[in-house]
C-alpha cells in the first residue's frame, strides 16, 4: 500500500543541525593546523591534520541522509511510524484520538524527569503531535518504540508540520469511525431478527 507523506521526526533534525557545527568546526580546526604546519616546513605534521580534515566532511551527508529515515506517515491503515532500523504501524482501531502539544508542557512533568535529555530540551518550543492509544497496546509499543516515545498512553511525535500531520489524523479517525458506523449498522441489518417484517 502507498504510504501517505513523510513527515519527518525533529529529534534526528536536531542531531543533524548539532552535528554539522561540530564537524565543521573540527574540520576547520583540522585544515588550520595543518596549513600552520605546512607554512612551518613540517610536512609530516601537516597530513597528520590535513588528511582527516576531508573525512570528517564525508560525515555530513551522512547526518543529512539520516534526517530522511525517521518520520511517520498517516495513511489509510494506521500510523506508520519509522526511527532508524525500528519501524511500526499503529492500526487506526488502537488510536482514541489525537491533540497538539509543546514538547515542554509534554516532558516537564515529575515523573519524565529521566526522559528530558539534551536533544528533549533544544526542542522545547517545538509542537509534538499526541496519539493516545489503547492502554493494552502502549506497553507493546513502547518495547518497539522507546519510552521516549510512548511515555505513557501517548505516542509522542514531534514532527516538521505538526498542523498538517494532526490534519490528517483527524481525516482518518472520521473516515475510519464512519467505515466502523456503517460495518456495524450492516451487521445489525443482517443478523436474525436486525429487521422490522412489514405489515
Amino acid at each position: 500500500m502507498p504510504r501517505g507523506r513523510k513527515h519527518y521526526l525533529l529529534y534526528a533534525r536536531q542531531n543533524w543541525r548539532d552535528s554539522r557545527v561540530l564537524v565543521a568546526v573540527i574540520a576547520l580546526g583540522y585544515t588550520g593546523i595543518g596549513v600552520y604546519d605546512l607554512l612551518r616546513h613540517d610536512v609530516a605534521g601537516a597530513f597528520t591534520f590535513l588528511l582527516p580534515a576531508p573525512l570528517a566532511l564525508i560525515f555530513l551527508p551522512l547526518l543529512y541522509g539520516w534526517t530522511k529515515i525517521n518520520y511517520v506517515t498517516f495513511d489509510d491503515d494506521g500510523i506508520f511510524i519509522r526511527i532508524f532500523m525500528r519501524r511500526t504501524t499503529v492500526p487506526w482501531e488502537q488510536v482514541e484520538r489525537g491533540r497538539l502539544e509543546t514538547m515542554q508542557k509534554i516532558f516537564e512533568l515529575p515523573e519524565r524527569k529521566r526522559l528530558r535529555t539534551g536533544i528533549v530540551r533544544r526542542l522545547y518550543r517545538e509542537q509534538a503531535v499526541c496519539v493516545r492509544v489503547r492502554e493494552d497496546d502502549a506497553d507493546l509499543l513502547r518495547r518497539r518504540l522507546g519510552a521516549r516515545t510512548i511515555p505513557a498512553r501517548e505516542l509522542v511525535l514531534p514532527v516538521t508540520d505538526g498542523d498538517g500531520a494532526m490534519a490528517e489524523i483527524k481525516l482518518q479517525l472520521t473516515a475510519h469511525r464512519r467505515q466502523e458506523q456503517a460495518e456495524a449498522a450492516a451487521q445489525r441489518r443482517g443478523a436474525p431478527g436486525g429487521r422490522r417484517r412489514r405489515r
